[in-house]
Order: structure tokens, then C-alpha cells, then sequence
């Protein structure tokens, strides 16, 4: 294969990827605002709604780590969402951080697959992200399951990279030095 076949093979897997992406994106938003908002939703709205160093305080986080109130927070602050406004309103903008943290899982996906395996593996996996009823129901609630998904993802991609570079150096002293030879 010339060089200029590999670069369309990456500008083809790149417009898939993004197709991909964008119809992740509009999957996640078909009827976000019809479903209602419920208990678990609430809850976590109105911890992220609270002062940013009351919420690791909060009597609700007693088995959750505060580190998605706090970014629900912050997202909350950007969207200007307040109390008193209508909860339809901050129940839909306050999902649109799983929207993204889903949109990023499905990112992350291609990429650790794409690592371990072949673009058309890929490609697959992120449809499969893309599309699973499970991931984007999750997508769709203001829990924090898609950051957390997102978060292992990226993990996963780092350790990925640590073994990588370890058995690089590793096999570069062996191949270097037989006193090194491991």
C-alpha cells in the first residue's frame, strides 16, 4: 500500500469515526428532556446545586466520592443553572454532562481499541458504544455512570501506554547489553 492509500484509509476511518460520533451524540439527545426526573436525578441535582465545599459533606454521598458532584457543579455554574429555576430545565441541562461523558466513552473506546487492535475493530467497538441501549440510557440520566465509563476508559489507555513503553525500554536494554538480558 503507497502512502497515499494510508492517508485516505485514515481520512476514511476519521469521517467514520466522526459519523460515528455524531450520531452518538444525537442518539444521546432524542427525548432527553421527555423522561422525568427521579429520585437518584434529584438527589444528585440538588447536592450539585449546593455550595462547592458543602457537597463532600453532604449526608447523600455517604458511599459516593465527591468528585462527580463537584464536576456536575461546575457544569451547573456554566449552564447558570440555579434554584428556583423550572426542573425541567435544570434536569435537562444538568444530562448533558452525561451526553458529553458519554460522547467521550465512546471517543475513548475507539482509541483503546484502536490501540490493542485494528481500525476496523475499532470502528466496531465505537458503534457498539455508539448504540448500546444500556450506554445510552446512561447517557441520558444525570447519574454518574458514563464519567465513570469514561474515566476506566482512560485509565485503561494509560496503562495500556505504561506496559507499552515498559516492554519498549525493557526489549531495548536487552537487545543492547547481554549483561541486561531479561
Amino acid at each position: 500500500m503507497n502512502q497515499r492509500d494510508d492517508k485516505a484509509l485514515h481520512g476514511g476511518t476519521r469521517a467514520t469515526l466522526l459519523v460515528l460520533l455524531l450520531l452518538a451524540f444525537a442518539l444521546r439527545l432524542t427525548n432527553l428532556s421527555l423522561q422525568n426526573i427521579w429520585w437518584d436525578e434529584a438527589r444528585n441535582i440538588d447536592v450539585a446545586l449546593r455550595p462547592f465545599w458543602q457537597i463532600p459533606n453532604a449526608p447523600e454521598l455517604d458511599i459516593h466520592p465527591p468528585l462527580y458532584f463537584w464536576l456536575l457543579h461546575g457544569w451547573s455554574l456554566l449552564a447558570g443553572l440555579k434554584r428556583g429555576m423550572p426542573w425541567e430545565v435544570i434536569a435537562l441541562a444538568s444530562r448533558y454532562l452525561s451526553v458529553a461523558a458519554g460522547l467521550l466513552g465512546v471517543l475513548l473506546l475507539y482509541q483503546f481499541t484502536r490501540r490493542l487492535g485494528s481500525r476496523q475493530a475499532a470502528l466496531l467497538a465505537a458503534a457498539i458504544g455508539a448504540c448500546s441501549p444500556f450506554w445510552l440510557a446512561e447517557s441520558q440520566e444525570t447519574r454518574m455512570y458514563t464519567l465513570g465509563f469514561a474515566l476506566l476508559l482512560a485509565a485503561a489507555l494509560a496503562l495500556e501506554k505504561v506496559i507499552r513503553d515498559w516492554r519498549l525500554e525493557r526489549d531495548w536494554i536487552s537487545h543492547r547489553s547481554p549483561i541486561f538480558n531479561l
